[in-house]
């Protein structure tokens, strides 16, 4: 395996303020985020996590914040997102089913089978309350440090071309207004994510 690229690189310290005076006063680096626990710097092309290692596992135990964004998260996920997915295609739907009618044109004589209505229309909150769950995903991975705000605020052109596609692709009745209504709100989420992330890990 050769390696070509490093954007990120992790390092341990048991005294957080020694570590940031150390990197920006005698480094020059310049800090990106900080938190409690943790520091991000920037060295060139690469970002330096700094973290202290006895906060893992506790990190927002002294935080009441913290303590509070957690719960928040608990219950968006639970319940929160996944009923606002299924409101919006609720509401979407019968806007879409107008749209493939007025494509087809005047000639167009639409039948619709129940079975295939109801199949279609459940499916189409199925997927979009499963997907209004990206955010919290996000926080999560944040939260458990797989990946940092800083990371995904790098992506976020790559981010949204891969919000396109798979909008594109898992909109069940693939119309132009429906996958308008799923990517729109998971671009949305995408930003918010990063300024969630980066106030919880303070």
């Amino acid at each position: 395996m050769q390696v070509e690229h490093v954007d990120f690189v992790s390092f341990l310290t048991e005294d957080i303020s020694r570590a940031k005076r150390f990197y920006t006063e005698v480094l020059g680096l310049e800090v990106e985020t900080e938190g409690e626990h943790d520091l991000e710097l920037r060295a060139g092309q690469v970002t330096l996590d700094i973290f202290d290692p006895s906060s893992i596992g506790q990190p927002f135990a002294a935080s009441p914040a913290g303590l509070a964004g957690l719960g928040a998260l608990g219950a968006l996920g639970a319940a929160g997102t996944p009923a606002a997915g299924v409101a919006v295609a609720y509401f979407s739907f019968g806007h879409a089913l107008v749209f493939l009618q007025a494509i087809g044109g005047h000639s167009l004589i639409a039948h619709y089978n129940p079975n295939q209505y109801l199949g279609l229309f459940m499916m189409m909150m199925f997927i979009f309350g499963i997907t209004f769950e990206f955010p919290v995903v996000l926080v999560a991975l944040e939260l458990a440090r797989v990946v940092t705000p800083a990371q995904l605020l790098r992506v976020w052109r790559y981010a949204l071309i891969a919000i396109t596609i798979a909008s594109a692709v898992f909109t069940p009745s693939g119309d132009p207004l429906s996958m308008l209504a799923l990517a729109a709100p998971l671009t949305l989420f995408y930003f918010l994510s990063i300024g969630v992330g980066k106030l919880l890990r303070r």
